[in-house]
């Protein structure tokens, strides 16, 4: 990862730890809520090349009442460059989760699951259209992968290896 001061502006403003992060804690945060179990640290990985990745994004059904599997057939383009974009955002989406385990919105259980923290209500900061529909879609992945059963499960879906 480059020094924070030598990445091109359009990065440092767009895959932020901060915007990075809070894509990741929505995924998490709704996968918990629809499985009841902690998030699978891997699946982190896949999140932000979805979310951020926007001819993806738009073809992201709200609310998502299709299974994962079944999109994915629909929409097989999607995965085309998949695995070279996730390889791509490794980094960020690692200084992401570290960002959210220092500020403690993250916690990692024994098992090396992701646990949303309790956060408290913060006011709504006003927000572009397309930076909604990146959190508003977040949640609805971290709902798929929820009900996509095992982590391999998934990463073969996407056509990558953990």
């Amino acid at each position: 990862m480059n020094l924070w001061e030598n990445r091109p502006v359009e990065v440092a403003n767009l895959l932020n730890p901060a915007f990075c992060g809070e894509i990741l804690i929505r995924a998490v945060s709704q996968y918990e809520r629809t499985s009841q179990q902690p998030f699978p640290y891997g699946l982190a990985f896949l999140v932000l090349p979805i979310v951020l990745h926007k001819r993806t994004r738009e073809q992201i059904p709200a609310p998502a009442r299709v299974q994962l599997h079944a999109w994915l057939q629909q929409h097989q383009d999607v995965r085309v460059g998949f695995a070279e974009r996730t390889k791509q955002m490794v980094p960020i989406t690692s200084e992401s989760l570290m960002f959210l385990l220092q500020l403690d919105l993250l916690s990692i259980d024994q098992l090396g699951r992701l646990v949303a923290r309790p956060r408290r209500r913060m006011p709504r900061i006003p927000t572009s259209r397309e930076i909604d529909d990146c959190y508003n879609k977040a949640g609805i992945v971290g709902r798929w992968f929820a009900r996509a059963g095992a982590s391999e499960n998934v990463f073969t879906m996407w056509g990558v290896k953990p």
